[in-house]
C-alpha cells in the first residue's frame, strides 16, 4: 500500500481514527480465525463506521 493511501486527508482526526481502530478491535471474536481474517473483519468495520458518520454529517448538513 502506498504510504499516499494511508496519509489521513484530515490530520487532526488521527487520535479519533486511532482510538475507533482500538474500540473496533477490541470488539471483534477472532478465536480460530487467521490474521488476515482479524484484519479484513477490523478493516470493514472501520469502513462502515466512516461512511456511517459521514452519512450523518451530510444529514446534519441539508438540514
Amino acid at each position: 500500500m502506498s504510504s499516499r493511501s494511508k496519509r489521513l486527508l484530515v490530520p487532526e482526526a488521527k487520535k479519533e481514527i486511532d482510538k475507533m481502530k482500538f474500540e473496533i478491535s477490541d470488539g471483534v471474536h477472532h478465536q480460530g480465525e487467521t490474521m488476515c481474517d482479524i484484519c479484513g473483519s477490523v478493516g470493514g468495520t472501520i469502513t462502515r463506521k466512516l461512511v456511517e458518520l459521514g452519512e450523518e454529517q451530510l444529514k446534519r448538513q441539508n438540514k
